[in-house]
């Protein structure tokens, strides 16, 4: 009697502990990512979120288009070879909650990782059986700075989803296999189950198999899970079967593969599924029209030049970075482009050699306890290199040459393996392990949090990249692209310069040069530039934007017009190539083509009020008034501190005889604009015309000439003004 209360008290001591190691994990990553709230959007948020026209609406059409086409598509109407559909919708779901506040898509994230955390404590503890070594990989995972990236990109849900659903299916498919063996354990002997849980295993499996597919429509990563299922299945299996029954290896296996090969074919299912959505929406396993450049992926030029050698040797070289950066994520960089990461050709360059060094002592460390029967340390290592495999440019040169987000899913395989090292050298006391294990996550949690700060923009993200990363030529073009924002032209000229030195084939700080040249009134040097990027890179379409803008500021508009037209091609979903051509077309007299580009133009970014504003010119020069007040009354909804649109309004209504909509719409306008001659010239009608009032009239016409004495009504103002006091 006595031996059950213990045994009672234990199990309730164990749930309680269970209960709180999931509280301690999902409590401290949300801690840690507290101050990413505040932060906006960043990098490829820009591109992928605020411009993508793919999440701006739940319509069936709209569903349908996000699952038949890439990553990419909505924000250039180009094909990539990612596709992620899962990802995209979700930001469709946000978007329809949350607009564009970025707090919101941030709180997702930092909630999804703390799921993940929870989720890879479960998963260990479900193989390890030891409580305080899952503890240990939860914390390390949900911490680890080398996430930061993952987390704070909002862009890097794509990572966070897809290790979600990686991690529930890797959890579904273990529980299922154990209530399986369960149940042929007391088919045979009778014995009690090893497991609580109720469910039949196939419930279980196929609510695995549907987790591997939403991961996998989240991203290409987890394509891996089934190998990562089978190496774990066998692993548990091994240990709970074979030893005991003593039977030789090649028996166990064959046992194996005999009684559980059934349950993998609902991974070859949805594999299947998989590939053909994919290839459905890409028109091939990867996009035939996309290409990688040296300038995203610097083994792209040893691949291009066939130089093998190098390409491996770099390659292998980034493996050694990846783990120094797990052990030690103190230089942490959002940019590994050209030339971040130098090629070596050498066998016995410090980075090879380093990384052989790294990767000897792991495997000599798990050669010394799978010896003992203990394959935690073999698990983790396999898991590491299975999972981060598609990613690390040995099986095909990938669109990056490394970056901190492709760790987040094969960083459990680390945290796992750093765990179980903590968990030997404490001697397995928990006490001294939880010590271990605590300061590494305090030191792991206090440079998370410092991190996120580098987050909070683009301006602080490129600053600290360059800092981190200073050869990094793309790093240094971003950064100069927000020193001209603010107005600091000698250091954006530093910053393009520099990026150029480093990639002398880079064409877009050149045309960032060409940029401020324009800025600066010279444009016959300007115009030479952008010919120069163009001539290098004819596919960069910010250099024939600039070069049309610079054509138009020469009087050439029919050269700007055609270049207006090549950057809508190269770029359809940037908005402002659109409203250019219009303007150029209205000057011309071509009213429907001007309009039809507008409407494209507001169809991309409804929001565009200039746009809006301009295409109610265009139907006021058509004379169809209600469609122009309509135009103009949705300005002053997008955007209601600006006076334009008001200034319109009041002057059309003025035409229509509609005097107390006239001066509402003018009275705000003047609110906003004081010192606007025009809008007290338009005043001074409307009380003049339509409200006889002369004295109101003649105070406007008064304030138009103190605005501006040479107001191009300045005759006609002067000779109202002086029939009007003579009236008075």
């Amino acid at each position: 009697m006595r031996k059950k209360k213990q045994n009672h008290k234990n199990q309730h001591r164990n749930g309680v502990s269970f209960y709180y190691y999931i509280g301690l994990i999902f409590a401290l990553s949300i801690i840690v990512y507290a101050n990413s709230l505040k932060n906006g959007f960043t990098f490829d948020d820009h591109d992928m979120v605020e411009k993508n026209q793919l999440v701006r609406s739940l319509s069936l059409r709209n569903i349908g288009e996000i699952f038949s086409t890439s990553w990419w598509w909505g924000s250039t109407r180009q094909q990539s070879h990612e596709y992620r559909p899962l990802t995209v919708l979700s930001f469709a779901i946000y978007y329809q909650l949350a607009g564009l506040r970025a707090w919101f898509y941030h709180l997702v994230n930092i909630m999804l990782n703390a799921g993940v955390g929870v989720l890879v404590f479960l998963v260990v503890r479900k193989f390890a059986s030891i409580s305080a070594l899952a503890l240990g990989t939860g914390l390390l995972f949900a911490v680890h700075p080398i996430h930061t990236e993952a987390v704070n990109n909002i862009v890097g849900e794509a990572e966070l989803l897809s290790a979600l659903f990686f991690m529930s299916g890797l959890l579904l498919f273990l529980q299922g296999c154990v209530r399986a063996h369960d149940k042929k354990r007391i088919a045979k002997s009778r014995a009690k189950p090893l497991s609580s849980d109720n469910k039949p295993a196939w419930i279980l499996l196929s609510l695995s198999y549907g987790a591997y597919l939403l991961a996998l429509l989240a991203k290409e990563i987890a394509i891996t899970l089934p190998v990562i299922a089978v190496l774990i299945h066998w692993l548990m299996y091994k240990e709970r079967c074979g030893e005991k029954s003593g039977k030789g290896d090649k028996k166990i296996l064959s046992n194996f593969i005999r009684g559980y090969w059934v349950y993998y074919i609902g991974f070859v299912v949805v594999v299947v599924v998989y590939f053909a959505m994919r290839i459905n929406a890409l028109g091939g396993v990867v996009s035939p029209t996309m290409t990688i450049t040296y300038l995203d992926n610097v083994l792209e030029k040893a691949r291009i030049e066939k130089d093998y050698l190098t390409l491996y040797l770099t390659a292998f070289k980034i493996i050694g970075q990846y783990l120094w950066l797990l052990l030690f994520p103190l230089k942490l960089s959002a940019d590994y482009s050209y030339d971040a990461v130098p090629l070596i050709s050498s066998p016995i360059s410090a980075g090879v050699i380093l990384t052989l060094l790294g990767l000897a002592g792991a495997f000599l460390y798990v050669y010394y306890h799978f010896r003992r029967k203990d394959w935690i340390p073999l698990f983790a290592v396999l898991y590491f290199f299975i999972v981060f495999l598609p990613v690390s440019n040995f099986v095909k040169i990938i669109g990056v040459t490394m970056a901190e987000r492709l760790m987040y899913l094969p960083s459990v395989g680390f945290c796992l393996f750093g765990a179980h090292v903590l968990w030997k050298v404490s001697g397995k006391r928990r006490q001294i392990f939880f010590l271990f294990i605590g300061g590494v996550v305090l030191l792991y949690s206090l440079r998370t949090f410092a991190r996120n700060y580098d987050w909070r923009d683009d301006f602080t993200l490129y600053k600290a990249t360059v800092k981190t990363t200073p050869r990094c030529s793309r790093a240094h073009f971003n950064l100069a692209n927000h020193y001209k924002e603010r107005g600091d032209v000698e250091k954006a000229l530093k910053h393009y310069q520099r990026a150029w030195q480093i990639a002398p084939g880079y064409g877009a700080p050149l045309s960032g040069i060409g940029e401020i040249l324009a800025e600066q009134g010279k444009l016959d040097e300007a115009e030479k530039v952008f010919r120069q990027v163009i001539q290098m890179e004819d596919r960069y379409y910010p250099a024939h934007y600039g070069l049309a803008e610079v054509l138009e500021r020469l009087g050439r508009e029919h050269e700007a017009l055609r270049e207006y037209q090549k950057t809508i091609k190269l770029r359809p979903t940037e908005p402002a190539p659109y409203h250019k051509s219009a303007e150029i077309l209205l000057r011309q007299g071509k009213l429907k083509e001007a309009e039809k580009l507008l409407r494209q133009a507001l169809q991309i970014e409804p929001r565009l009020y200039i746009s809006r504003i301009k295409l109610a010119e265009v139907l006021g020069k058509q004379k169809r008034w209600k469609e122009s007040i309509k135009e103009l009354e949705i300005a002053t909804k997008y955007f209601p501190q600006d006076p334009r649109a008001y200034f319109f309004l009041g002057r059309l209504y003025a035409r229509q005889g509609n005097r107390e909509k006239a001066l509402a719409n003018l009275s705000r306008a003047e609110l906003l604009a004081p010192d606007n001659a025009d809008v007290h010239y338009e005043l001074g009608k409307v009380y003049l015309l339509l409200y006889k009032d002369n004295k109101r009239a003649l105070t406007h016409f008064q304030r138009v000439l103190e605005i501006n004495p040479d107001y191009p009504q300045k005759e006609k103002i002067q000779a109202l003004l002086k029939k009007l006091t003579q009236v008075k």
